[in-house]
């Protein structure tokens, strides 16, 4: 007698993912391909940008909103001089290719996730509903968001950028309620007067 799992209980579901996946692909599978096909078109361009911008500008910029975020001339001067650090092993275009997926995922995340947030700080019933959603998606590794973004979008920049909204989108909704939650209802009042 084995102490193995009895094959009479055993239960798979994967021919029914498989056919959802399927049914998905065939479809939805041109607008999937068009809202890649959008995403890596805004995505290379933005890389274009980047590239076009001269190495020193860059460095200037960061250091001036390095500055600007912090008050910190030192902060400033040690980022833009670690920016300079890549630049000089040879890594700036993966750089500027990396900076430009995390500028598209975090415009992204904006347009989604403050509308969502507002929402659920609006209606308590979305917020039921949508918080443990956010769980999930908090707890999760990154990678498992990976394996449905690869099966529909294949491999390439896009799944990335999927794979870090999925990451970043909870924070951001969960921060904006807490935060639209936390007003005063008196300030609401007077602000709808």
């Amino acid at each position: 007698m084995s102490g193995g799992f009895p094959e009479a209980l055993h239960y798979s579901f994967a021919d029914a993912v498989n056919r959802f996946v399927d049914w998905l692909v065939l479809a939805y599978g041109d607008q999937l391909r068009n809202v890649s096909d959008g995403l890596l078109q805004v995505l290379v361009s933005l890389e274009n940008l980047l590239r076009l911008t001269p190495w020193w500008l860059l460095l200037v910029i960061v250091a001036l909103m390095t500055w600007h975020a912090s008050r910190s001339i030192t902060r400033a001067l040690v980022l833009s001089g670690l920016l300079f650090l890549i630049g000089v092993v040879g890594l700036w275009d993966k750089l500027l290719q990396t900076c430009a997926l995390v500028l598209v995922s975090t415009g992204l995340c904006v347009l989604i996730g403050i509308p969502v947030g507002i929402l659920l700080a609006s209606r308590p019933l979305a917020r039921k509903l949508l918080m443990p959603v956010l769980d999930v998606m908090q707890t999760l590794p990154s990678f498992v968001y990976l394996i449905p973004v690869l099966m529909l979008f294949g491999l390439g920049k896009v799944p990335a950028i999927f794979a870090t909204l999925i990451y970043a989108l909870p924070p951001l909704i969960r921060l904006t309620e807490l935060g639209l939650s936390q007003i005063d209802p008196s300030l609401t009042q007077a602000a709808h007067g």
